[in-house]
């Protein structure tokens, strides 16, 4: 414990009213006063810091949620264009497979003619 930690400690038992304390403020040796106040000064400081730590540390968790979401987004339009993409793939396999039917019964039913016609 330093000695102006000690004599600010020793002071402030003794003071019990804001009259008090403003009397015990003037009989302070101004270096024991100067240290106060600078004390006072940087706790006042550092509760300013922390208190922008902690809305800054509520931005960001703000800010996490909201790419959460955008992940979540991004990845619900990621399946559904996948699901488009099947469902057009699947649509042009079943077109394919539909013309390839509708030319084999075509030919088959040419055949059939030709076939029928030489056979007669």
């Amino acid at each position: 414990m330093t000695l102006a930690t000690f004599a600010f400690s020793v002071c402030g038992n003794f003071v019990a009213s804001a009259a008090d304390r403003q009397c015990a403020s003037e009989a302070m040796p101004d270096w024991l006063r100067r240290d106060r106040e600078a004390m006072v000064k940087a706790a006042e400081e550092m509760s300013k810091t922390t208190g922008e730590l902690v809305g800054a540390k509520e931005s960001m968790d703000e800010a996490t949620e909201g790419i959460k979401k955008v992940d979540g987004l991004d990845r619900a339009m990621g399946e559904a264009l996948t699901q488009r993409d099947d469902a057009r793939a699947e649509a042009a396999v079943k077109a394919a497979l539909a013309k390839e039917r509708k030319e084999r019964a075509e030919r088959e039913a040419y055949f059939s003619a030709v076939i029928g016609a030489g056979a007669a």
